[in-house]
């Protein structure tokens, strides 16, 4: 039989100390703020686009309102004249 000493499975491994414990909750409170920071920007940015895209479409109706003869001109000439 082999023993507990030789066996893998059973082989300790150190354990982090407390310091190292809170540099790590440290680092990880950064990292979660940074992402909090970074999601907030890009919320931001999604609502500007937004209301870009919404500017935009309601531009292009208007367009397509007002210009009917756009689309055929040579029609549209010819039956002004």
């Amino acid at each position: 039989m082999a023993s507990k000493e030789n066996d893998p499975v059973e082989e300790k491994t150190e354990e982090p100390s407390r310091l190292e414990l809170k540099e790590m909750l440290v680092d990880i409170t950064t990292d979660v703020s940074n992402i909090l920071r970074e999601n907030a920007k890009l919320a931001k940015e999604l609502a500007e686009l937004r209301s870009l895209i919404k500017e935009q479409k309601d531009e292009i109706d208007a367009m397509k309102g007002s210009k009917p003869c756009v689309r055929k001109r040579n029609s549209c000439s010819q039956e002004e004249n």
